[in-house]
């Protein structure tokens, strides 16, 4: 299903020079993996999950790529062959396909939009998926092409899709979900 990837080893992420771009999983255990990853700045750890699925996931979109990284348990999970971390092109070849976005919905409960007057089964708030990364993008932790090549394989609710609009400081992203929310 998830198609071939070229594995990036913990040599290779430790002498990648984009600490900020996007970091791509995919899980191999039966069931949900959680582990802490410790801040390097100080501030708050973060409670990172990998959820059980052969869809990549990105998990920049929680805290800092070389946070994640650096963490002892990322790096325990990378050594054991418990998740595959794989490049972004991989991961966004594997997310473009049709199955990808069936189980990427399936798996995080996600509802499509299919008109602008139509109800979210969420509350009236964006994801947070999506805050974190208007939130990335905005203070440029994550680049706008990246961010729109994830934008491009997620399926976002109309309160996703308005929070981009009206907090996104980046112009290509507004612009993309203002398309989107008028296709529906």
């Amino acid at each position: 299903m998830s198609g071939s990837y070229k594995k990036l080893t913990l040599n290779d992420l430790d002498t990648d020079t984009n600490i900020t771009g996007s970091l791509f999983v995919i899980n191999h255990v039966n069931g949900n993996i959680v582990f802490v990853c410790p801040s390097s700045g100080g501030g708050k750890e973060a409670m990172i999950k990998i959820h059980d699925t052969w869809v990549p996931q990105d998990l920049s979109t929680v805290t800092k790529k070389i946070d994640i990284i650096n963490a002892p348990d990322f790096r325990k999970l990378v050594s054991t062959k418990k998740i595959d971390v794989l490049s972004v092109e991989d991961a966004l070849t594997i997310l473009a396909g049709k199955d990808a976005q069936e189980e990427n919905n399936k798996v995080f409960d996600i509802k499509e939009v299919a008109s602008p007057t139509r109800k979210s089964s969420r509350t009236e708030e964006a994801s947070a998926t999506v805050i974190s990364l208007v939130e990335k993008a905005n203070s440029k932790e994550v680049s706008a092409s990246d961010t729109l090549a994830v934008f491009r394989t997620s399926n976002f609710t109309i309160h996703d899709l308005k929070y981009i609009i009206k907090h996104c400081t980046v112009n290509m992203l507004r612009k993309y979900a203002a398309e989107k929310l008028t296709k529906g």
